[in-house]
């Protein structure tokens, strides 16, 4: 009885362990030698984004694409916080290592809105139906960038503005 209550402790203590969550991975690997990591607050994303749609070339991009800027700013008006993490120059068994640990998010509590192979993979965690963090992977031409909004979004809003200006190349 004894060695299989000592048994039930063991693992239990091993799955506590090993119950990592997404913010331990991005820890681990934004120390890593060339990886790129910001948290970017609210007042930045908007600034940033007010910028981009000044452009003339990137407007032109958003409007053909049946965008606005005014329901781009609706979903940055939700947004809290940007992470960005980005592995692009890293060694490729960095990259490996980081794309083994995130190929499924499912295990974090995410869910899966959107894949594109060969570009990226768009995944959020939801809470009432409402997105509290959505998770985009970019993976398009060795590509290894990671990019984690806060805030409360809808993901169908999300996944409406992905959409339509996913094949801009900013």
């Amino acid at each position: 009885m004894k060695k299989l209550l000592l048994s039930l402790i063991l693992l239990l203590a091993c799955q506590i362990s090993f119950g990592k969550s997404l913010n331990d991975i991005t820890d681990q690997y934004k120390t890593v030698e060339n990886a790129q990591f910001m948290m970017v607050p609210q007042s930045m994303v908007k600034m940033l984004v007010g910028q981009m749609l000044n452009q003339k070339e990137i407007a032109d991009k958003v409007k053909n694409n049946n965008a606005s800027a005014e329901d781009i700013n609706k979903v940055v008006e939700k947004i809290d916080s940007v992470l960005y993490l980005s592995l692009d120059n890293c060694t490729g068994s960095v990259k490996s290592s980081f794309n083994e640990k995130v190929k499924d998010l499912s295990a974090y509590g995410y869910k899966k809105m959107e894949e594109k192979p060969g570009l990226g993979t768009v995944y959020c965690k939801e809470q009432n139906g409402i997105a509290k963090e959505v998770v985009v992977l970019i993976t398009k031409g060795g590509d290894c960038d990671f990019v984690q909004f806060y805030g409360k979004l809808k993901p169908q809003e999300i996944t409406e503005i992905i959409s339509r200006i996913s094949n801009l190349k900013i």
